[in-house]
């Protein structure tokens, strides 16, 4: 039997491996991930408290070693306006222009990271790999075997049984644990949302600010909104939200929609004018109302949620975090069951 066996490898996976081995090396942590990393992902933006959960996590150099885009703020064009508006994380005339990689002292705690998924992700796993934690990929778990409330073990898609003290659903939407063990959660179907993006190369940044220094793009639309946002010198992640029930009655196939998004935006259109879209087509995601990409909520709950529920199982008091981090049942052999994760994370 294992201490904790956590199901999913993204952020949320990897960083409650991490902090579990950090925290209490003797733990038998084993972590299930059903695909092969690298893959790619969306939630591409972060904000800065992740910055810190990274650096006492121990992986903020090697986050830092990656080169990925600084994210200073963000630029909007919202409502039926045209004008567009600054958010400012990090004032970009006191911005200092510094070597990379740097450390996590001064300006680099107010910014934050853009992140490519594919890259980051791994960086996370490989982590938590190199604390002790016991990472097995392409590990599909097919059943959550519970008694009543209680979950007793999993059941692996080539018919092993794991079981462990503790149990961590950091499945993100796909919400494996609840799913199967009934749990209800309320979606409003008006507040439906309908994602498709893509990843462009030789893109423009519609600013650089210093060494690695910018702002995400968020432009309304009359039926959604529009994204863009660097993730390497070369590549940017652009993708339009718009409501689900648009979606399926606009008589668009997704491409040609995303298409007419790019067309109606003439500010992004300007970026990708020399720019080139992945070969292997447009990706596609349903998502709920709380979706954010600017912010997230996936990506921030990924590592701040299960930040907070290792603290509580380390014994810690971290104030009011863990409440909306985790429940753990009284039993001594319980369960952690993840918040409901958004859109980018898993």
């Amino acid at each position: 039997m294992h201490d904790v066996l956590i199901i999913g490898g993204g952020p949320a996976g990897s960083t409650a491996a991490t902090m579990l081995k950090k925290y209490n090396p003797k733990l038998d942590v084993l972590l299930l991930e059903r695909e092969k990393f690298p893959r790619e992902h969306i939630g591409e933006s972060q904000l800065p408290p992740i910055g810190g959960v990274l650096h006492e996590m121990g992986v903020w150099d090697k986050v830092e070693e990656a080169n990925f885009p600084i994210k200073i703020g963000a630029t909007y064009r919202w409502g039926n306006t045209r004008d567009l508006w600054d958010f400012q994380l990090y004032p970009a005339d006191q911005f200092v222009d510094e070597p990379r990689p740097a450390k996590y002292v001064g300006q680099r705690i107010r910014t934050a990271f853009q992140v490519d998924r594919a890259i980051y992700d791994k960086i996370l796993l490989d982590h938590s790999t190199s604390l002790g934690a016991e990472v097995r990929e392409e590990t599909k778990v097919l059943e959550i075997l519970h008694e009543g409330d209680k979950i007793v073990g999993v059941k692996l898609e080539d018919g092993t049984i794991e079981t462990a003290r503790y149990y961590v659903d950091a499945t993100g939407g796909s919400g494996i644990m609840r799913r199967q063990m009934g749990i209800d959660i309320v979606e409003p179907s008006n507040l439906r949302n309908v994602a498709i993006w893509d990843y462009w190369d030789n893109a423009e940044w519609a600013i650089t600010i210093g060494n690695g220094g910018t702002r995400v793009q968020v432009m309304s639309l009359g039926y959604g909104w529009i994204w863009c946002i660097p993730i390497s010198a070369t590549r940017s992640s652009i993708g339009l939200v718009c409501p689900a029930e648009y979606y399926k009655n606009c008589g668009l196939k997704k491409e040609d929609l995303y298409k007419k998004a790019l067309a109606d935006e003439p500010l992004i259109a300007d970026l990708v004018k020399n720019g080139f879209g992945r070969k292997h087509g447009l990706a596609e995601l349903v998502i709920g109302g709380g979706f954010v990409h600017e912010a997230p909520p996936g990506l921030v709950h990924a590592h701040g949620a299960w930040l907070g529920a290792v603290h509580h199982e380390m014994g810690e008091d971290r104030g009011g975090t863990v409440g909306a981090a985790a429940h753990r049942d009284r039993r001594p052999e319980g369960r952690l069951v993840a918040p409901r994760a958004e859109a980018g994370a898993e």
